[in-house]
């Protein structure tokens, strides 16, 4: 019985040290991420942007999706992160990490999914709404599945 107490928290210390290690790593891409985006260098968003990202989404649409949100919202005067999650799948570290932002014309609220496939943090997926409530994942039922 002592054996798996200290087995226990043994595992729960490296997920802990390992959960908050992906955060901070995928933090520093989403700070660079933002630092694009206020000073309006979005083609430079391509070198964070993950491999797979870039096979379902060409960049130039990665650009222009972009630059729409700041046209339509204004400059990004602030981003402040407010949750994350952490998963590993495949091989695959994934960080999910979700931001309250203020631009010149309103608050927006954005997830990036960060992918690590073992070089680092690349971003997988942006998304934005005016509407907190639109990113939150889909519930799903009892048996796993996605609920209408």
């Amino acid at each position: 019985m002592k054996n798996f107490k200290f087995l226990t928290v043994i595992s729960l210390l490296v997920f802990a040290v390992y959960g908050c290690s992906s955060v901070s790593d995928a933090d520093v891409v989403g700070d660079e991420f933002y630092g694009y985006v206020k000073t309006q260098q979005f083609e430079k968003i391509g070198t964070l942007l993950h491999a797979r990202a870039l096979q379902a989404t060409p960049l130039e649409t990665w650009i222009a999706g972009i630059e729409n949100v700041t046209t339509e919202m204004g400059a990004l005067k602030s981003y402040k992160r407010t949750s994350f999650g952490t998963s590993f799948k495949n091989e695959i570290r994934q960080t999910t990490l979700r931001y309250t932002n203020q631009y010149e014309r309103g608050t927006l609220y954005e997830k990036i999914i960060f992918f690590d496939s073992g070089d680092g943090f690349k971003i997988q997926a942006y998304r934005f709404s005016k509407n907190e409530d639109d990113l939150k994942d889909p519930k799903k039922d009892k048996k796993g599945k996605h609920k209408k």
